[in-house]
């Protein structure tokens, strides 16, 4: 079954805010990483539960899974939903590899998905 990605307001924040960053440093790079980053979003249309549970996914009490993109130092979570019911995957956030896992606060707006 293919999946419909659907990147939420706080993931399109989170790609704008780095995409930014890293823009003011190397802006080809840059745009490297954009094109990239969006194509890893897609590709979560085809069997999308392949990638692991989130660290955080207990702590939530929902099936919440990430994608990581990108080499280290630069390693990026995309950190997404399925909702099978309507068919589409829900990118919920996407986050610089070396952040601390998401707080309670962080998960707020993920809990009032549910």
């Amino acid at each position: 079954m293919a999946y419909k990605p659907v990147v939420l307001p706080q993931a399109e924040a989170d790609i704008a805010e780095a995409f930014t960053y890293l823009f003011e440093r190397a802006p080809e790079a840059a745009a490297r990483w954009y094109r990239h980053v969006r194509a890893a979003i897609e590709s979560l249309a085809e069997m999308p539960a392949r990638c692991p549970l989130a660290p955080e996914a207990a702590k939530l009490g929902v099936e919440l899974r990430h994608l990581l993109y990108g080499q280290r130092p630069g390693v990026y979570r995309i950190v997404f939903r399925i909702v099978e019911d309507v068919g589409e995957v829900h990118v919920l956030t996407v986050r610089h590899g070396v952040r601390k896992p998401l707080t309670d606060e962080d998960m707020q707006p993920f809990l009032e998905l549910s």
